[in-house]
């Protein structure tokens, strides 16, 4: 068996200007881009900015792997590239939405590489379609400044992006439910996410301010994944939030979370449809969940079969991700995970047959069911006791143990 250890190091590439998300900036483009009064046949583009060009640095618009753009200052030297250091270029070489830069604007987030003679900017995120950039070279070696705007084509193509999925999947809902996980079938435009989700009682009527709205929306890498919050204070007890508003969601109640067809995609075309899911709410849940209700099928040796636990409620379906394989020595098992039954059951298929042995299940203690209670710790805290809630074991390990099959 394929088998590969627990701790892998994953190297990222350096990010800046984390304000960004703020300036709304983490959107799609399709590739292709045209300057103001140009065109996009591949012939240079005539700068928008009167300041002074240098003859042998020059701004342009790349693009890399996957089709993603990215801004390049072309034509350095050697000597240049060698005599500059990673943190200069950052400093040097910055990139702006729209065309009009006020003095306190952040630059774009993004990563820093030099390729050959040239010095790549790649966005942490696409680039908006019907957007303005700036890009601005602050000058090296007696070259004056640059400055070159680019505007990005808006991409009017018929869309086929749909919501593909909505969790907690099932149908009933704890009154404390933490949050939603919103899945997307091709990245999303970010930025304003907020404005394109509503939660609508029994009669149709709107939810005022049922959610936790945050300036870094919470998105995975692929953009097709979006975290949806309640506002914690509205949900735990003692709370002002809660006492001057009350809960958003209440026991026995008939609820709508609705997701507009005007929210784009990263291509700047709105979903195919509007998405609702109906839910009714029961009473909160605030028990811990815990591994001793859960139980383990075993898989027969020398088959590709699953591993299977089954789990006394529903879990929190992102952090279902946090449970692994290890067989002898700690080394993880590669394979693929598959929730299913409202995520109550937890599938594991191994990429190469199952041989007889000992193994454990790995469950990292930051697991949790619907309403942020985790196998560590209860979501509610009473502060005013006191009371302190230890951090426990990281992780919970569940042995099992594949045998040989008999032979009839």
């Amino acid at each position: 068996m394929r088998i590969r250890t627990h701790s892998p190091t994953h190297r990222r590439p350096i990010r800046i200007g984390l304000s960004c998300f703020v300036a709304a900036i983490c959107m799609g483009c399709n590739g292709k881009v045209v300057d103001k009064g140009s065109h996009t046949n591949g012939t240079p583009i005539t700068p928008s900015s009167t300041a002074p060009i240098s003859k042998s640095l020059e701004l342009a618009l790349v693009t890399i792997a996957n089709d993603q753009s990215s801004f390049a200052l072309q034509g350095l030297s050697v000597v240049q590239i060698e005599n500059t250091a990673a943190k200069d270029w950052r400093e040097l070489f910055k990139v702006y939405v729209g065309t009009k830069i006020a003095s306190d604007q952040p630059a774009m987030l993004g990563s820093y590489a030099v390729d050959q003679e040239q010095l790549v900017f790649t966005p942490e995120y696409g680039l908006e379609p019907g957007q303005s950039y700036t890009a601005v070279f602050a000058g090296i070696d007696n070259n004056a400044e640059l400055r070159r705007t680019f505007e990005m084509p808006t991409d009017q193509s018929p869309t086929k992006t749909v919501v593909t999925e909505v969790f907690p999947s099932r149908k009933h809902l704890p009154q404390n439910l933490l949050k939603f996980y919103l899945h997307f079938s091709a990245p999303m435009r970010a930025g304003n996410s907020y404005r394109y989700i509503h939660l609508l009682d029994e009669i149709g009527k709107p939810i005022a301010d049922p959610f936790l709205e945050l300036d870094q929306e919470l998105w995975d890498d692929s953009r097709t994944r979006f975290t949806l919050l309640f506002d914690p204070g509205r949900i735990k007890k003692g709370l002002k939030p809660r006492e001057d508003v009350g809960p958003p969601l209440l026991p026995g109640r008939h609820y709508t979370l609705v997701i507009d067809a005007d929210w784009c995609d990263t291509q700047g075309n709105p979903l195919a449809s509007e998405f609702r899911k109906p839910f009714d709410v029961r009473d909160p849940d605030e028990t811990q969940p815990s591994v001793d209700g859960w139980h383990i099928e075993s898989p027969q040796a020398q088959t590709t079969g699953p591993l299977v636990i089954r789990f006394d409620e529903s879990l929190d379906r992102a952090l279902l991700d946090r449970i692994f394989v290890v067989a002898v020595d700690n080394v993880e098992v590669v394979g693929n995970v598959e929730v299913t039954d409202a995520e109550t059951t937890w599938r594991f298929f191994p990429d190469q047959p199952w041989p007889v042995g000992k193994f454990a299940v790995i469950v990292e203690t930051t697991l949790e069911d619907l309403t942020g209670n985790s196998l560590g710790r209860p979501f509610e805290v009473d502060l005013s006791t006191n009371q302190l809630v230890s951090e426990g074991e990281k992780t919970l390990a569940l042995p099992f143990e594949i045998a040989e099959t008999p032979v009839k």
